[in-house]
């Protein structure tokens, strides 16, 4: 009895295989797979003395950057917003905006639920094609920090640098063009 409603998932499926289009990020490698004619974008991360490709995906909240080990990074088109499973952990770092004062916002910093320790950054231009912050962690730590953002001659994001919340190290993110 178990055959009929697959019989009738793969028929569906057969279908329905030009209407429907699958689609997942999380999984680089099956998301290849199953979209095989998707040319994916790739950038090149690297963080505390390693290197790696993560692929980009565009969305409605931005730039989302997936690892094939499972890295995941939020960019909202000007700043890292989340970030996870950096450094062989689970945790997952997010900044909120809790104020901004002109040149100057300040993030809260949170690990999970829990509360870090707050951020603030002070912006300026650099040679018109990149925007750089200088940043001071204001609890404990004390780290002081970068968040960068590099773009091309058309306006497209093809640098983003930040400061990881709990080492100090910078992160980089890299535009690798196809060709």
């Amino acid at each position: 009895m178990m055959w009929r409603p697959l019989t009738t998932f793969l028929i569906l499926a057969a279908f329905l295989s030009g209407c429907v289009s699958v689609r997942t990020p999380q999984l680089p490698q099956l998301d290849m797979l199953i979209n095989p004619g998707d040319v994916p974008e790739m950038w090149q991360l690297s963080f505390a003395g390693s290197s790696r490709e993560v692929r980009a995906i565009y969305s409605s909240r931005g730039i989302e950057f997936v690892g094939f080990q499972g890295e995941l990074i939020w960019f909202d088109g000007q700043y890292v917003r989340q970030m996870m499973r950096f450094n062989q952990t689970d945790s997952l770092y997010t900044w909120t905006l809790q104020k901004r004062a002109g040149p100057v916002q300040e993030y809260r910093v949170f690990d999970g639920s829990r509360f870090l320790e707050s951020e603030r950054c002070t912006s300026r231009s650099v040679d018109g094609d990149k925007t750089s912050s200088s940043c001071l962690y204001l609890g404990k730590s004390q780290i002081q920090g970068v968040k960068k953002v590099g773009v091309d001659q058309t306006g497209r994001v093809n640098f983003i640098a930040w400061t990881h919340p709990t080492t100090g190290q910078t992160i980089e993110l890299n535009f690798r063009p196809t060709n």
